[in-house]
């Protein structure tokens, strides 16, 4: 099978000639079309994705998914027991906040768990370091998202019905004040850090004032692309539990998303601030961004797994924190698995490979190349793993660069940078480009789609009603096939 990038990258080549064809003025008889005062044709509505057979999406109020409560008893893995017995471990009621974030069983799609097991993955990233607050990553493909926790959750947004509105985590609920000026947060009392030093409201302004709005500390957001409309948003403690956020203009619940997973992941104040130059003067930045690398074992985390041995471009053990603050309905202490296990690899197709082979445990089928086998492998008799398809979350898009000055080395790129701010261009250039087509190149059958850009469609955000597809007679140019190429506005 061809490469999809050549594919793409022929199929873009022949859209560029033909937007610039539709561009050009006309020349010759009358009888020419005159491309200048073309019409569009339409519109027509977006159609309704096809179900792929395993698509499983329900959805649910947030009552359903979690609540906040003490339960009348929890319970752990049996070794955990032991260990409480020789006294390594308190109790796990003393381990858990006196009301944990309680796991629903109604929106578990297979039911309960149980405990024990290996977790096995494949990461395709390096691990940086464990000072996520400073913008290293620790290997990302799940590494990230275990070790960090957020105030909230967006990940499984797409599961609420009652809300476009983040999940409460750390944050476990919030107000927003008359004027819509305020959003008050309480955090949740009693979570604990994995070497079971307290969480608070203390470690939140940390990660506000020393990572987030230090401009010289790397962190994955700054003070700029916290601002509404220049404007500083603004964060104190209220207590030990509490937060206040003062935004400048009311209501922007769009900023809950920039507290959510990998934007606002909260960082062990007791850890960090020792090698912050900000309260120690013999530091400096760039120590202080690789004060926790990844040989410095285990690290502190708020999250359900705790790494315990790396070995450098080739394996990342976890294993289950003793102090994770989420149960499930029976009161026993998340997560179900011991133990997860990341094989370092130099691409995601690994991942997809293992699985097929019965050697990983998890991938996303999201690489063309593998689609097809990956069906083919999965209706085999006796196959080690299922394909459940989620919403339409992946999507494939062209963006060209409109800066006037960013990397122009001479005249051409100077020219070429003009043409592309020019929007009868951009949507010529959208106009042209044959998708349908180009879908069916890079892999047969239902699995890619046309996809006009912007929202993917299985946003909860997306309205299928507000997109609508256009048929442009002079789109033929790019796929040689008169009228019959979709082309979108």
């Amino acid at each position: 099978m061809r490469s999809p990038k050549l594919w793409i990258a022929v199929a873009l080549v022949a859209a560029a000639a033909a937007a610039l064809f539709l561009l050009s003025e006309p020349e010759g008889d009358d009888d020419e079309l005159d491309l200048a005062n073309i019409e569009l044709k339409g519109p027509v509505p977006y159609p309704q994705a096809k179900p792929l057979q395993g698509t499983r999406i329900r959805k649910f109020d947030l009552g359903q998914l979690l609540v906040y409560k003490a339960l009348p008893a929890y319970t752990q893995p049996k070794w955990l027991d032991e260990l409480v017995a020789r006294g390594t471990l308190p109790p796990v009621a003393k381990r858990l906040p006196a009301e944990p974030q309680v796991i629903l069983t109604a929106a578990m799609s297979d039911g309960p768990g149980e405990y024990g097991g290996v977790w096995r993955d494949v990461s395709a990233c390096p691990t940086e370091g464990w000072n996520w607050g400073a913008g290293q990553s620790q290997g990302a493909f799940g590494i990230d998202r275990t070790v960090q926790e957020s105030l909230v959750c967006s990940g499984p947004i797409y599961l609420r019905k009652d809300k476009l509105e983040p999940l409460p985590n750390l944050a476990r609920d919030w107000e927003w004040s008359p004027d819509g000026l305020k959003l008050t947060m309480r955090l949740l009392s009693g979570a604990k850090w994995s070497d079971g030093h307290p969480f608070s409201s203390a470690d939140v302004m940390f990660t506000w004032k020393d990572l987030i709005l230090d401009p010289k500390v790397r962190s994955y957001t700054s003070r700029t692309s916290w601002q509404i409309d220049g404007k500083d948003v603004h964060l104190r403690a209220v207590d030990e539990h509490t937060i206040e956020w003062t935004f400048p203009v009311p209501r922007p619940v769009q900023m809950l998303f920039k507290m959510d997973e990998m934007d606002f992941g909260i960082a062990p104040m007791h850890v960090l601030k020792p090698h912050h130059p900000r309260y120690n003067p013999s530091a400096d930045y760039i120590g202080f961004e690789d004060c926790l690398p990844p040989q410095n074992l285990p690290p502190v985390v708020l999250g359900p797994w705790v790494p315990v041995h790396y070995k450098t471009d080739e394996l990342l053990i976890m294993r289950r924190n003793p102090y994770y603050w989420k149960v499930d309905q029976k009161g026993r202490q998340l997560p179900y698995l011991d133990e997860v296990v990341f094989e370092k690899a130099t691409d995601g197709v690994r991942r997809t490979l293992n699985t097929l082979a019965g050697s990983g445990d998890h991938t996303n089928v999201e690489n063309p190349s593998t689609f097809i086998e990956t069906v083919k492998r999965a209706a085999a008799p006796g196959a080690p793993f299922r394909i459940s398809w989620g919403p339409e979350l992946l999507g494939f898009s062209l963006t060209v660069n409109q800066s006037l000055d960013l990397g122009v080395k001479d005249t051409r790129d100077e020219q070429l940078r003009r043409l592309f701010r020019d929007v009868r261009f951009r949507r010529a250039l959208s106009q042209a480009i044959d998708r349908k087509s180009l879908c069916q190149a890079i892999v047969r059958g239902d699995f890619l789609r046309p996809w006009p850009g912007g929202l993917l469609p299985g946003s909860p955000y997306f309205r299928r009603e507000s997109v609508v597809v256009t048929l442009h007679p002079s789109a033929t140019i790019a796929s040689g096939s008169a009228g019959s190429v979709p082309v979108w506005t």
